[in-house]
């Protein structure tokens, strides 16, 4: 019984350790990314360079239809660009792009999302090319409609 006691108690200190890591050194990339990252318009810009975004951070208004100009740099080389609810292989698809050999750019017609915070990725490296889709008023927008 007392090991069984003191494997829960182990537990809930490698939880929490965890926890604390993960607090230290996520957030605050995760806040540089969404300080440098603001919607300033309806058409974004990406591109795909030896298998590699150009960028981790995208961001579109809120309850607005959007673009993609997505430039694939990479020749002889296929991505896409897919946006989800989240970075995990189950997570519900929003939007998925057409697959693009490079070296091509296309404009990608996205609908309008909710505000908050999502997933992009190419579908067909998802390990390194991913990054955060922000969809939120942008700053200079609420700065002007706040009294």
């Amino acid at each position: 019984m007392a090991r069984a006691s003191e494997r829960r108690l182990h537990l809930v200190f490698y939880a929490a350790l965890c926890g604390a890591l993960a607090a230290v050194v996520v957030a605050p990339a995760c806040s540089r990314s969404a300080s440098r990252c603001s919607a300033n318009g309806v058409t974004l810009h990406i591109s795909a360079s030896n298998s590699r975004f150009d960028t981790d951070c995208l961001a579109a208004p809120p309850g607005t239809p959007f673009t993609i100009s997505f430039d694939n740099k990479d020749g002889g080389v296929t991505h896409d660009v897919l946006i989800s609810v989240a970075f995990d292989p189950g997570a519900k698809v929003l939007f998925d792009g057409t697959d693009v050999t490079g070296p091509r750019t296309v404009v990608y017609h996205v609908g309008a999302l909710a505000a908050g915070s999502y997933s992009f990725e190419c579908s067909l490296h998802p390990g390194f090319m991913h990054g955060t889709l922000i969809v939120a008023v942008p700053a200079s927008s609420s700065d002007a409609a706040s009294p």
